[in-house]
């Protein structure tokens, strides 16, 4: 089956092959794309790993602190998509920035009949960044003004949980929406309750006490073996305080992509011990999702309220409290698991949150072709924002030459 739309994705970050991150999901949407035989192309960078899915045109100089693209190399997407698009084009980035906004607006004006969809990542950074006290910060009042101005079904700024995109809604008056984030696999609909008398268990930690964890690690289970997958640090700080435990597993290396469904499977149910501090509940989790799909239970922190949510629905769930150590202790020793509200597909299988995606693009056919005055304005934006960004890059990469030399000898002189 043909369809009228046409997809772009874009991937502005380096693949990490051996390790499941964001590169896991986005192919999964493109592998759901060609099942359901929709056009999805993805416009990543030029110097990073070959991948079939992947078109590589997008300069380096998009990873800068202050991020810019060439006019050439501008034009150079802009041909991509023109040389592939369908009656309608949606192009959208889920670890977008504002930048990113003014680059796919840029975009659009040159393509008829085109939805942009940018996320705004991570949800709690720019919650810090744009927002103070219910109120926005004086200095991104100008950007808020812009967007009511451009607001219309064809441009589209989402957050990665419905908590955030309707608080930012409500400080704002902007209507923002939720980006339909995906799980790594398809949906496991043989999954069910597994019947064993103790169970493998993973602990994901995020900035949580290894003196709480040593206490949940003495008062549980016994026979029950709890993995610690490795982390930024290795498993070494955690070897060195809990390896004595009989009953404890620590993975010293990452598991790599391939690897990583498999090893979702493996275990009967999963804790999240995620700090509100370091993981905030206006953000989600993709490896809750990933549980979820494929029918493995989860111990969600009460905190994570969007997550809670979405377990509650679609999940087996058991809610604790993070600063209460005895409501912790209970997901250690056997817990037992709510049953899903639904038990049809998840929104959030690739598969489904693709359909989303085509869901949100316009179903307007009114564009025409850009005139020559608009292509020249356009241009001239390109150019002026790399110019700037260019000095501003330059002059933030000096100091932070400076920055590193004077402490490195601070440090010799010690």
């Amino acid at each position: 089956m043909e369809h009228d739309i046409s997809m772009f994705g874009i991937a502005k970050w380096r693949f990490v092959p051996d390790e499941p991150r964001h590169n896991t999901w986005h192919q999964a949407l493109f592998d759901s794309s060609q099942e359901k035989k929709f056009t999805l192309t993805y416009v990543g960078l030029k110097d990073e790993l070959g991948e079939d899915w992947v078109y590589q045109v997008l300069p380096p100089s998009i990873l800068k602190y202050f991020p810019y693209v060439s006019p050439l190399s501008f034009l150079k997407v802009v041909r991509l998509i023109s040389s592939r698009k369908g009656e309608r084009s949606l192009i959208y980035i889920f670890e977008g920035t504002i930048f990113w906004l003014f680059f796919l607006y840029c975009i659009k004006l040159l393509i008829p009949n085109c939805t942009i969809i940018c996320n705004i990542f991570s949800s709690s950074h720019f919650d810090e960044k744009l927002f103070y006290s219910s109120k926005v910060k004086r200095r991104y009042r100008w950007l808020f003004e812009i967007l009511k101005k451009l607001d219309t079904d064809q441009i589209l700024v989402t957050f990665d949980t419905q908590l955030m995109a309707t608080k930012a809604t409500e400080i704002s008056g902007y209507t923002f929406h939720k980006f339909p984030v995906p799980s790594s696999f398809a949906f496991n609909s043989n999954a069910g309750f597994r019947k064993t008398d103790h169970m493998r268990v993973l602990v994901n930690l995020r900035n949580f006490s290894i003196s709480r964890l040593q206490s949940l690690i003495e008062s549980s289970c016994k026979s029950c073996t709890f993995v610690f997958p490795r982390g930024s640090l290795g498993s070494k700080p955690l070897i060195y305080e809990l390896g004595h435990y009989s009953n404890t597993m620590f993975d010293d290396k990452v598991i790599p992509v391939s690897d990583w469904k498999s090893y979702v499977d493996s275990f009967d149910y999963m804790i999240f011990l995620y700090d509100p501090e370091s993981f905030a509940a206006t953000n989600i989790s993709g490896r809750v999702l990933d549980a979820i799909v494929r029918g493995v239970s989860v111990c969600v922190p009460l905190q994570m309220s969007e997550c809670v949510e979405i377990c509650e629905n679609w999940g087996k769930l058991k809610t604790f409290d993070i600063t209460c150590q005895r409501s912790i202790s209970e997901s250690f020793n056997h817990p037992r698991f709510s049953v899903p509200r639904q038990t049809s597909e998840p929104p959030f299988s690739p598969q489904m949150s693709l359909m989303k995606l085509i869901d949100m693009t316009s179903k307007e056919h009114g564009d025409l072709s850009p005139r020559r005055l608009t292509v020249l304005l356009v241009i001239f934006l390109i150019s002026m924002h790399a110019f700037f960004s260019f000095v501003f890059s330059s002059i933030y990469q000096i100091g932070w030459s400076v920055q590193s030399k004077t402490s490195f000898l601070k440090k010799r002189m010690r």
